[in-house]
């Protein structure tokens, strides 16, 4: 369940409802902001000093920002697994301004703001890109390289949103992602880079703190294995 709170003329007319795998409610937006490349840390909710090529202000009024709440169900690695999201080890190594989720970049259509009777919520969210190190795969369709995975969430032009579950991340510390596919604002599409849905500390050696508890590498990769094969509507948590 996803519970909003915001301020500004969007927030206040904001109240778009979501279903999604693991979550279901009301929805405004994303959340998390983009810190500059220099920023040792992302976190939920820090304040963005990031570029932007988004206008500081909106002429339809509809700027603002908004913090979100968001209660799981109960989950666990294998759950997530059974879900068929990607889970890779990687290291950041840097972040990137925040953006839409438009393929130009600019303010989604209705974005934060509450549709009519009969009219479609928008999807319209904002992430905050950031750059990484694949160096294991454990599932999933990435591949050991270079990469670039979103975290929801951030300061674009005038709009915030934020998110409490968002992965708090440090620049050149190591995780185990999690990922599901990220939707454009038409909620149609897929975009080239997943969404960071967790991020699971990596220790010095190697160890991963997962939410069943500390386990290895290779004993997380046989639980996410072992997940996977099963039938998916066996294992996905009820909502």
């Amino acid at each position: 369940m996803r519970f909003i709170n915001g301020s500004g003329a969007a927030a206040r007319t904001a109240g778009i409802c979501a279903t999604f795998i693991l979550l279901a409610g009301c929805v405004t937006a994303g959340s998390v902001s983009a810190p500059p490349d220099a920023s040792t840390e992302l976190s939920a909710p820090p304040e963005s000093t990031s570029p932007s090529t988004a206008p500081t202000s909106d002429p339809t009024g509809n700027c603002g920002s908004a913090n979100i709440s968001v209660d799981y169900v109960p989950y666990t690695v294998a759950s997530l697994a059974n879900s068929g999201w990607t889970f890779a080890e990687a290291e950041v190594t840097s972040f990137e301004p925040a953006v839409f989720n438009t393929v130009d970049g600019t303010t989604p259509s209705g974005f934060m703001v509450k549709p009519g009777p009969g009219e479609p919520h928008s999807d319209g969210k904002i992430f905050t890109p950031v750059d990484v190190q694949v160096d294991r795969v454990i599932s999933g369709r990435t591949k050991p390289s270079v990469d670039r995975f979103l975290i929801e969430g951030g300061t674009v032009g005038c709009y915030t949103t934020r998110v409490d579950v968002s992965p708090v991340i440090q620049k050149g510390a190591r995780y185990v992602f999690v990922l599901a596919d990220a939707l454009d604002a038409t909620g149609k599409s897929i975009l080239n880079s997943q969404e960071a849905k967790f991020a699971w500390p990596v220790d010095a050696s190697g160890t991963v703190a997962t939410p069943d508890g500390p386990e290895s590498i290779d004993s997380l990769s046989g639980i996410v294995a072992k997940a996977s094969a099963v039938p998916q509507a066996s294992a996905v948590p009820n909502q």
